[in-house]
């Protein structure tokens, strides 16, 4: 990991563990680990110098992109998932680079039951309430059934790159499913990471079948589900040493969303 400079910011909160992720060394499983930031990303720096085998040592779960905004990315038990623009879905293969991912090692530390018919806003809404604060960050991984669920992935892209609010017009499609079996993985990040990454809930999906995954815009759960979280009291930065990194104007973190988005 000598290509990186890493910052790590600690959270000291001392939270039960019910889960297992042996595959990781101990002081790594209450850690979330992001390969880069969130607002480089939407200013155009769409490669990055990590890879996929990179991602998978530092956790089992998570999300991200490809190099060239290649797809939606889910990772889920250890394996990484790609989402194509056509809306095929494939494994990826370790070398693959990445320009944005977070992950973790997965290990449940509070469940959370709710009712058939609930979608995204309320699942939202019920899980702030649930949660010990929000002042942490949290990993969700959801296995149920979806009345309906809406999912986006993107098309690759070629340099140069359009900007992002180009990319998200005009290569972003859309995929609409009924009655479909899977995984929502994802995070759920507090406010003051505004820049760093995203405040509040960002899930991918992963159906069953291995066949549709992508960027969750809304869902309906058809059946009651448990909502696993794991409590992470760490987060650890990774960013990047390439050019267009170093170069890229990130100084106005709002002025870049709010141009972009």
């Amino acid at each position: 990991m000598g290509k990186f400079n890493t910052y790590l910011a600690a959270l000291s909160l001392a939270l039960p563990c019910l889960g297992s992720a042996s595959a990781f060394a101990a002081e790594d499983k209450d850690t979330i680990t992001q390969f880069y930031v969130h607002v480089g990303l939407i200013a155009g720096v769409y490669d990055g110098e990590a890879t996929v085998a990179d991602l998978k040592k530092a956790g089992d779960t998570g999300l991200g992109t490809f190099n060239g905004f290649d797809g939606e990315m889910t990772v889920l038990d250890g394996k990484v998932y790609q989402a194509k623009g056509d809306g095929t879905v494939q494994e990826a293969a370790d070398d693959v680079k990445i320009p944005y991912a977070v992950v973790t090692p997965f290990e449940v530390d509070q469940e959370v039951t709710l009712k058939a018919g609930v979608d995204y806003p309320q699942l939202k809404e019920l899980l702030d309430a649930e949660i010990p604060t929000p002042n942490i960050f949290y990993t969700l991984r959801i296995d149920s059934t979806f009345a309906n669920l809406k999912v986006r992935t993107v098309t690759g892209q070629s340099k140069p790159y359009p900007n992002f609010k180009e990319l998200k017009t005009e290569h972003m499609p859309a995929f609409e499913l009924s009655d479909i079996e899977g995984t929502l993985v994802g995070f759920r990040c507090p406010s003051y990471v505004d820049g760093l990454n995203r405040p509040g809930y960002h899930l991918h999906f992963l159906s069953k079948d291995g066949k549709h995954a992508g960027h969750v815009l809304s869902f309906s759960f058809k059946e009651d589900t448990v909502v696993k979280l794991d409590h992470s009291e760490s987060f650890a930065l990774k960013l990047p040493t390439a050019a267009d990194f170093n170069a890229v104007d990130i100084s106005d973190v709002q002025g870049v969303y709010k141009a972009q988005y």
